[in-house]
């Protein structure tokens, strides 16, 4: 398994932490917490919030209802109540976190967000005033003070930026001391009674870990692996932040950002840890009680994962009461979700104790099933660059600041991809514990990839799509100023059509390439227990992406993909291209073609595969051009300057489409400019009328050998209407040609 655990950060960052990650107990003006982890800074009025769980709970334990509330609302010991920190403003929507869980409570509504941002301090209220007291300080802890810790943990990445902006004045923002932000992460988590670090007396999130760990088999000399993890990544950032030139500038910024992300992307995943065994704990236990506070935070986090699985833990979880009966279902569906959040099954456990063999959890494995396609090399962290995908598509459908600075983040760091060799020969990248899309974006290896000349000429900049997702981010170029529904459909839509396409014919030419070259050993005779990553299975996992599962023809809902291959199969709905098994048909072509290319590998029979890979590439173009007549019949009649998100939706597939074009025929490249692409804030759009768009797909038809059919009607609109098969005598058609071969010999029929 090639997952990175937390001692990897260590060495990763050695150069910013080296003189920090070890503290003497001399250092009188830091709090020791538990073990060898002493803060930067006096904390202690911070963790003692332990003490107001502790009291409260003395009261719940005498019935004393009333004081226990009181301590809620009022606090005792700590700097701040429970209920301030559940309800202040500067403390609630303001994260990564937080946006998955708003995004997850609404149902995927973000315009619905509002109504649960206080869900942590109704749902205590409302136990509170039904008597249920014990449940109200549960529910304090675990949903109140673990979405506080995830407030301060994501709240490093707005400090840091705050303290290079040479505007602010440091100490008025309460950045000063970027250490002591660090502090409070362990503040609140460990709190100031934590005595043994496997103690589970400290009224603390860390104290409950201990337990849970305890119940799951995943504790180990010095208590939870989840509790020693989350201290390693402390230490890393406490190192980060330590540094003179730390958050000192604009470029300092970046490179302290992008040094602390790997860190802070593992802190949330560990906090998850305990979140989830105590729910599946509860769960066996029918601790009704437990099961709806624990729910409250795994089912909505599960909401940047594949939508389906969400949707359905949120019937069984959350939408109504737990019902025991379908307890194995719901486990395997938690279960599943596991490698999404960047989880295994070793780091959940299982609950030994009920000695049900049942509970077992099956590791997933690294030679992935990707929508039938059986993997034969180490592809599975590539193919959750889709997660990436969803997750920016998530945050960016909030209007909300913080939550698209997060999703910039992610396009730019990484976030699901956790590949740490990758970059080994990029100096560009400092980050290589994950794979990102801006990577993808600037990737060198793209200028011998087919069509990228054709691009690069389109938009006289050799990182185009980068170009465009940043400028989109930031609020400039071309679509500055317009309404943040609009930028969110450009960025997905580039994300998508743009940087994962380039990047899969540059991998098709990869293949080609190694294969010819003999530059890769057999896929079916790859040393055993090495990592090799096969370019073509790449191709595969790049297409179809993780969110598809390992059914053949991906997932049976159509929300659950954000890849190419997902694209392909919601558009083969609206045009009436699904087949017998409801899948895309391109999607089943690009299957075979798929398997066929791997044949060829397996037995290093090189001489045409450059065909089958030419075979892929034009029909990964189908939907990409299905998108295209679907924004010219939606937005025929709409002037340029609508704020309307289909607008933006329109233009960016339709340049997604017109350098390839462009190539082959540039009257009907003209013809999609013309009509989708506006220059003019007060021009009606689709002139011609969206069967001339359509049409424009002839130019290629006979060049890629896909029959008009394979775009198929929508509405009035028929690709095939105005077709006439014309075979040029161009190279590209004498391609074309053996690319018919192919199609016939694994058995895939055109529609006539």
């Amino acid at each position: 398994m090639r997952l990175i655990n937390s001692f990897s950060l260590l060495p990763l960052l050695a150069f910013f932490s080296s003189s920090s990650v070890v503290r003497s107990a001399e250092d009188e003006e830091g709090t020791k917490l538990v073990g060898n982890t002493i803060t930067r800074t006096d904390i202690s009025s911070l963790a003692d919030v332990a003490k107001d769980i502790r009291d409260m709970d003395t009261y719940c334990s005498e019935s004393n209802v009333e004081q226990a509330r009181d301590i809620y609302k009022d606090g005792k010991y700590g700097e701040y109540s429970l209920r301030y920190l559940a309800t202040h403003a500067h403390h609630i929507n303001n994260d990564l976190t937080f946006a998955f869980q708003m995004y997850g409570l609404s149902g995927g509504k973000p315009e619905d967000a509002a109504n649960y941002e206080l869900f942590a301090s109704q749902y205590i209220d409302k136990l509170f005033d039904e008597g249920n007291c014990g449940p109200a300080v549960l529910a304090s802890l675990e949903l109140t003070l673990w979405m506080h810790v995830s407030y301060v943990n994501w709240d490093l990445l707005r400090s840091c930026s705050i303290a290079a902006d040479p505007e602010f004045d440091n100490l008025a923002a309460g950045v000063d001391n970027l250490p002591g932000k660090a502090d409070q992460i362990v503040a609140y988590w460990v709190g100031s009674l934590q005595d043994a670090p496997d103690g589970t007396d400290g009224y603390s999130l860390y104290s409950k870990a201990n337990i849970a760990g305890a119940n799951f088999g995943t504790n180990v000399f010095s208590g939870s692996r989840a509790n020693k993890n989350i201290l390693d990544a402390y230490e890393v950032i406490s190192g980060i932040l330590s540094q003179e030139d730390a958050c000192t500038s604009d470029f300092t910024k970046l490179k302290t950002s992008e040094a602390l992300w790997p860190a802070l992307v593992d802190i949330s995943r560990q906090m998850l840890v305990p979140q989830i065994q105590q729910l599946i704990y509860a769960m066996l236990e029918e601790n009704y009680d437990g099961v709806g506070i624990h729910a409250r935070i795994v089912v909505p986090q599960l909401s940047q994962c594949r939508y389906s699985n969400y949707k359905f833990l949120k019937e069984v979880l959350l939408d109504n009461p737990y019902d025991s009966s379908n307890f194995h279902k719901t486990l395997k569906a938690l279960q599943s979700s596991y490698s999404c959040l960047g989880l295994s099954c070793r780091d959940i456990g299982i609950p030994h104790e009920f000695n049900d063999s049942s509970l077992g959890c099956n590791e997933y494995s690294d030679v992935p099933t990707l929508a039938g396609y059986p993997a034969g090399s180490y592809v599975t962290e590539e193919s959750k660059i889709d997660l990436d995908i969803h997750q920016i598509n998530v945050l960016t459908q909030f209007d909300h600041d913080e939550f698209w600075e997060s999703a910039k983040y992610i396009y730019l760091f990484g976030k699901n991809s956790m590949i740490d060799d990758y970059y080994a020969d990029d100096d560009e990248v400092l980050n290589d514990k994950y794979l990102s899309l801006h990577s993808l974006a600037i990737d060198g290896s793209r200028d011998q990839a087919l069509f990228y000349g054709e691009f690069i000429s389109y938009f006289d900049d050799p990182n185009y799509a980068d170009t465009i997702v940043r400028d989109t981010f930031d609020n400039t170029g071309r679509w500055m100023n317009k309404p943040r529904v609009q930028r969110a459909a450009v960025i997905r839509v580039t994300l998508q059509a743009k940087i994962m396409y380039m990047h899969i014919l540059s991998k098709l030419n990869q293949a080609v390439s190694s294969c010819v070259s003999r530059a890769v050993p057999r896929i079916d005779n790859l040393p055993e227990d090495e990592g090799v990553i096969d370019a073509w299975d790449e191709v595969a996992a790049f297409i179809i992406g993780s969110l598809e599962g390992e059914e053949i023809g991906g997932s049976s809902d159509f929300n659950d993909g954000t890849s190419l291959w997902g694209l392909a199969n919601s558009r083969a709905i609206e045009f009436g291209r699904t087949n017998e098994q409801g899948y895309a048909i391109s999607n089943a072509a690009i299957y075979n073609l798929l398997l066929a290319g791997k044949g060829k590998i397996s037995a290093q029979s090189c001489a045409n595969l450059d065909r089958t890979a030419f075979g892929i590439a034009h029909l990964l173009f189908i939907p990409l051009f299905q998108s295209v007549v679907k924004y010219a019949i939606v937005n025929q009649y709409e002037i340029a300057s609508s704020d309307d998100a289909d607008i933006a939706l329109g233009e960016t597939f339709a340049n997604s489409v017109i350098p390839v074009l462009n190539h082959y025929d540039p009257v009907s490249a003209r013809t999609l400019v013309d009509n989708m692409v506006p220059t003019d804030e007060f021009q009606n759009l689709v002139q011609s009328g969206p069967q001339a768009v359509a049409d424009a797909f002839l130019a290629v038809a006979d060049d890629f050998n896909i029959e008009c059919e394979y775009i198929g009607k929508s509405y009035e609109v028929d690709a095939c209407r105005h077709y006439q098969s014309v075979l040029k005598s161009s190279s590209a058609s004498r391609v074309s040609v053996v690319f018919a071969g192919i199609l016939s010999t694994v058995g895939i029929a055109l529609l006539m």
